[in-house]
């Protein structure tokens, strides 16, 4: 877990996390998540933190939603995965 395509002048990070699957449902994606986010706002300053989740990874925008990221949209063809570019959501947690 942690924070990619940092813009300084605005203020803002992609956060970007990877669970193996056999820790998955203990929260611990919740808890780094909440952690990493309070860090950023609060040390770091960030005024936005963006996170984007393919639609049918239920298990990861659940994350997001837990931890008070809002939905801001689809974003079409964005990013390349094993092959075709494929939608995302956008999520933003504004600090």
């Amino acid at each position: 877990m942690g924070f990619h395509t940092v813009a300084s002048v605005n203020a803002s990070a992609e956060m970007a996390y990877d669970l193996s699957p056999a820790a998955w449902g203990r929260g611990i994606a919740t808890a780094a998540c909440a952690s990493l986010l309070k860090w950023g706002h609060s040390q770091i300053g960030l005024a936005r933190i963006q996170a984007t989740a393919l639609p049918e990874n239920t298990r990861s925008i659940r994350v997001l939603e837990r931890v008070g990221f809002q939905r801001e949209g689809l974003l079409r063809s964005y990013r390349k995965v094993r092959g075709p570019s494929r939608d995302f959501w956008m999520y933003s947690h504004i600090g």
